[in-house]
């Protein structure tokens, strides 16, 4: 909390609060609009802002490229993001994963894509942000030939519930990679049992 903010008198904090629930309803774009409104806007319009999507936004996208500067700009406003969408590879660079992994502290889902994302900068963003990730889904997985990475990110993922388009062998690091509160699991290579029966006897056995 600000020292501005613990000066408040408590009517201001009570306008505050109210402000904000009027205004976490708006659009992303109309909270941009807002935000020049006043002093009250800029401290309340963005607080309650728990999910970006990059596939709707049209303010950090220019020609289907994400904006890194105004992408910045915004993770540094929006740090209470729980949710954050980036389903296709222009929407994510190794500057942005940076940004993310500085700034979204609070993450609990994430949909993405890490084709173009090295192992190394993976690592950083679960080493800082992967207690607390409970739901993620790597997008257009088919197309990356770097496994690690992946099973390098669920290793620092205790706490997952929801882990979607995975294959077998991100399961297996220096030992088998056991989520305790996983409840449910697209593995893409989950059928192909003649190349993968010993995994899938593997993952039965520890998930049963």
């Amino acid at each position: 909390m600000s020292t501005n903010y613990r000066n408040d008198s408590f009517s201001d904090r009570k306008c505050d609060d109210l402000c904000q629930v009027l205004l976490m309803n708006l659009s992303f774009e109309d909270k941009i609009r807002f935000e020049c409104v006043s002093k009250q806007f800029q401290r309340c319009v963005f607080v309650k802002q728990f999910k970006l999507n990059l596939y709707e936004n049209k303010v950090l996208m220019n020609a289907n490229l994400i904006n890194e500067k105004a992408y910045e700009i915004v993770l540094k406003k929006c740090q209470n993001i729980s949710a954050l969408f980036m389903p296709f590879s222009q929407h994510l660079t190794e500057n942005t994963f940076k940004l993310i992994t500085k700034y979204c502290l609070h993450l609990k889902q994430i949909v993405f894509d890490i084709n173009n994302i090295n192992e190394e900068t993976v690592r950083e963003f679960g080493q800082k942000c992967g207690q607390k990730l409970e739901k993620i889904n790597f997008k257009n997985r088919e197309n990356d030939r770097n496994d690690d990475k992946y099973k390098t990110l669920i290793q620092f993922c205790p706490n997952l519930k929801l882990l979607f388009e995975v294959k077998l062998s991100d399961f297996i690091a220096y030992d088998f990679i056991f989520l305790p509160k996983l409840k449910e699991v697209f593995v893409e290579d989950l059928f192909k049992r003649d190349s993968n029966n010993e995994l899938f006897e593997l993952f039965v056995n520890n998930y049963n």
